[in-house]
């Protein structure tokens, strides 16, 4: 069931009771200010119900978009590369730009994938699963390398390798299912990856 409650603490007649938490600590977007919600007894009038759906509903949802946040974690990984590619100018390294090199490839590889899978609805599941998972160690991997290029300057909370490092843990858990979270692992273990 949906519906509209109100958005702060509440003590109904008959005793239902919603209330939030203060806002969490979290280690990126903390503009967000990330509550949590207990809500007990409360009554929902009928007027305030939007739509009900049947059971099982949230599971089918969750295959059907399972691509839907990977470009959450491409555009974290843009945002790397974009450091990469400025240190490679700053500093002139040959290895820095070869791995840039590599990396915006990879990239462009994986977010065309990803594109080629979302516009062919005979997709398999397990595939939508290896392209995401692909996307979410692909986006660590390169906010890991804009912190490295940017050596001790990224140990500051304010410098930007840094916050992309931060989303980049968001974006590995944001829309995670079991199944995303055992196909990111799976992912995160192999010794050889082929691409």
């Amino acid at each position: 069931m949906f519906g509209i409650i109100p958005f702060r603490e509440t003590k109904q007649s008959t005793g239902g009771m919603i209330k939030f938490s203060q806002p969490a600590k979290l280690a990126a977007m903390t503009s967000t200010n990330t509550v949590s919600s207990n809500i007990s007894g409360y009554c929902l009038p009928v007027e305030q119900v939007i739509f009900t759906k049947t059971a099982g509903w949230m599971n089918d949802n969750d295959k059907s978009n399972i691509l839907s946040a990977s470009f959450l974690a491409t555009g974290c990984a843009i945002a790397g590369l974009n450091i990469i590619a400025a240190s490679s100018q700053q500093k002139s390294l040959p290895f820095i730009t070869d791995s840039f090199v590599f990396l915006h490839q990879e990239l462009a590889n994986c977010r065309a994938a990803i594109r080629k899978a979302q516009k062919n609805s005979q997709t398999e599941f397990s595939e939508k699963m290896h392209l995401r998972s692909w996307a979410i160690e692909l986006a660590n991997r390169i906010s890991h390398a804009a912190v490295v290029v940017s050596g001790g300057a990224a140990n500051y909370s304010h410098h930007n390798a840094q916050r992309i490092y931060r989303e980049a843990l968001v974006f590995t858990v944001t829309g995670q299912t079991t199944a995303i979270m055992a196909a990111t692992l799976t992912r995160l273990v192999m010794k050889e990856v082929k691409e």
